[in-house]
């Protein structure tokens, strides 16, 4: 054996090439190399050599003052083994952990920064710096330190989110290298122009009701912040509202007083760049009252399955699951503008806010028809999977997520040109959907799975799927931009981390928990068990049960009037809906409506609130006592 002689020091995780003369003849059969940490007294096989008289090593672990190297050369019965000299295994040269920049760094370009590290060789012979503009992908040289752990440079451009730096310290023929964390390096150029594109022109928004303010553009690697102000002389004065938190949506509480000029700004900084954007004008009112008697009963087409409150048009379209329609509703005058055709058997609804199209999923078609939510005309009809089953709208992208819930699986939509993006494969039978606009998350409750999966908003990829309760049946995202999960079987709420995707809390509510709402307001979630005929409210601070509250028979849908901080629960086998105060959780109000009330929703603009009534094809309308609509 010519390599390792005894002056070798050979480094762990460093490869050598072990060399040999001899032990060959025509016809040999193998060669097996062996190593000894402890002067040959026991072995351990390295491999089988293809090679004559080498074979390349890397170094294991552990160090040791007494290794051996044994190459044995078989023929038939016949073998000849040689042992190397003594020689040393080391540890390799310390690895390298850049302490600057950090996660989160911002470096603007051209600016003197100093990159920091620890560990690698005490006494290197060379540092040499690397840079990479594109999350590490690719490299380049930027030059070579002169101290060890320490580096001064100008950054180099251009502006990107996805910047590293490398640094990797050479001590004679071996090298350690360390990468950093991801930053960002901003430049000097002002923001990209800003589009509001909600609050729309001339809508109308009721005091204290929460809405999402909505952009694009204003964005660039390494943007410092982006503060909404608000105005209600038509942009002559500003009041600032704060800092989103997300590129592109802030949610905004309606404040008082009621103007027909008021404005939204959103400004972006950079340094000291500014681009602005500002939204038409529209109106703030204040609502007309209570919504606590029936006004109107509408009829409408067979088994009124869904309900949903056009904010943009002030309408209120109702799907007819037996017959293939939806129907829809003037929001001013209570009567029935349109009977629009759609797929077999419409079971859920959405509204795209940034384009005021309305979204009806049919269960039987397997198709989501699009309609105009201005004109009430159909655009187009798109195919997805089997049994679609619920809906939500990502307004940050402008997609519209579909559950198909025979096939295990999530439709995308583009919500510009209502095509198919993706389908994202989930668990067995993806029954409710929601929208984390904190975290740009999707997620999708599995009935029968008992998990949620979670699905990011940029690239719909599959986050990570999380195990619940049993049969999970309904969704909301509550104030501290978690997400609840009712789970029907065992009368449990469980609660999901937005950020991480942990298991907060698990929560025993009444039986058969159906619907679950939230109130911004008081900061409470309100889950609607229908078989125990209550109302479970629970504390988001701490995330424990408040009270329970007795409403009529088999409560199964929720909504929340943040404008007069009501509660309503329709009762579907009692013919009822329960009025409950936000704020004391006192019964206030039992109101009639039709047979079987299986959906419900509210219209902040004229302090209304509908009721879809399954088995007596009628939309039950509540307001306030007045009546002047």
């Amino acid at each position: 054996i010519t390599c390792p002689d005894s002056t070798a020091e050979w480094r762990i995780g460093n490869t050598y090439e072990i060399t040999w003369t001899g032990g060959t003849m025509s016809g040999m059969d193998s060669t097996v190399l062996f190593y000894s940490t402890n002067n040959g007294l026991t072995w351990s096989r390295i491999g089988a050599t293809t090679r004559a008289g080498r074979y390349s090593w890397t170094v294991p672990a552990p160090a040791t003052q007494q290794a051996k190297i044994r190459v044995r050369a078989f023929c038939l019965d016949s073998s000849t083994t040689a042992t190397s000299k003594t020689f040393k295994i080391v540890e390799g040269l310390p690895p390298i952990t850049i302490d600057q920049p950090a996660a989160g760094t911002r470096w603007r370009e051209g600016s003197a920064e100093t990159i920091r590290w620890t560990g690698g060789p005490a006494a290197p012979d060379s540092i040499v710096v690397y840079y990479s503009t594109d999350d590490g992908v690719n490299w380049l040289r930027h030059g070579r330190g002169s101290t060890s752990g320490s580096y001064d440079w100008l950054v180099p451009g251009p502006a990107t989110e996805f910047a590293r730096v490398a640094i990797r310290s050479f001590q004679g023929v071996e090298s350690t290298a360390g990468v950093s964390a991801r930053y960002v390096v901003y430049d000097s150029l002002p923001p990209s122009p800003i589009t509001v594109t909600s609050p729309a022109s001339g809508v109308r928004w009721i005091i204290g009701t929460t809405h999402e303010i909505t952009w694009t553009g204003g964005t660039f690697a390494g943007m410092e912040s982006t503060v909404i102000y608000y105005s209600t002389d038509g942009g002559t004065h500003w009041i600032r509202q704060g800092v989103a938190s997300s590129p592109g949506s802030f949610s905004w509480v309606v404040p008082s007083p009621p103007t027909s000029s008021a404005q939204i700004a959103v400004r972006a900084w950079c340094g000291n760049y500014l681009t602005e954007g500002r939204s038409g004008i529209f109106n703030v009112a204040g609502a007309a009252g209570t919504p606590d008697t029936v006004i109107a009963t509408v009829n409408v087409g067979a088994k009124p399955r869904t309900l949903l409150w056009d904010s943009l048009h002030n309408k209120v379209f109702v799907a007819n699951y037996n017959d293939s329609s939806v129907s829809v509703i003037d929001g001013v005058t209570n009567q029935v503008q349109a009977t629009i055709r759609v797929g077999g058997f419409p079971y859920a609804l959405c509204l795209n806010t940034v384009n005021g199209n309305v979204y009806v999923a049919n269960q039987m078609s397997g198709t989501v028809t699009v309609i105009d939510g201005a004109t009430n005309q159909v655009i187009t009809t798109v195919n997805v999977g089997s049994y679609p089953q619920a809906l939500c709208f990502n307004p940050l992208t402008n997609r519209v997520y579909v559950s198909n819930y025979r096939s295990a699986s999530v439709t995308v939509i583009d919500g510009t040109n209502n095509q198919v993006i993706t389908t994202v494969p989930v668990d067995s039978n993806p029954i409710a959907l929601t929208f984390n606009p904190a975290y740009n998350k999707i997620y999708c409750a599995n009935f029968a799975r008992n998990n949620v999966t979670v699905i990011d908003g940029n690239n719909n990829n599959v986050i990570g799927t999380v195990g619940v309760d049993y049969q999970p049946c309904a969704l909301i995202v509550d104030g501290r931009n978690n997400v609840a999960v009712a789970n029907r079987y065992l009368g449990r709420v469980t609660i999901i981390n937005g950020e991480n995707q942990a298991v907060i809390s698990t929560i025993n509510v009444g039986s058969e928990p159906y619907a679950i709402a939230y109130n911004a307001t008081d900061n409470r979630l309100y889950c609607a068990n229908s078989g125990s005929n209550s109302i479970s409210v629970i504390n988001v601070n701490t995330y424990s049960l408040f009270t329970d509250i007795s409403v009529g028979v088999h409560p199964r849908s929720l909504v929340w009037a943040g404008w007069v901080n009501k509660l309503y629960a329709a009762n579907y086998d009692g013919a009822s809906v329960s009025l409950i105060d936000g704020a004391t959780n006192i019964l206030q109000k039992t109101l009639p409506t039709g047979t079987s009330p299986i959906a419900i929703c509210h219209n902040s603009w004229e302090s209304k609130i509908y009721v879809a009534n399954y088995n007596s094809n009628t939309v039950t309308i509540i307001g306030p006592h007045t009546g002047h609509h």
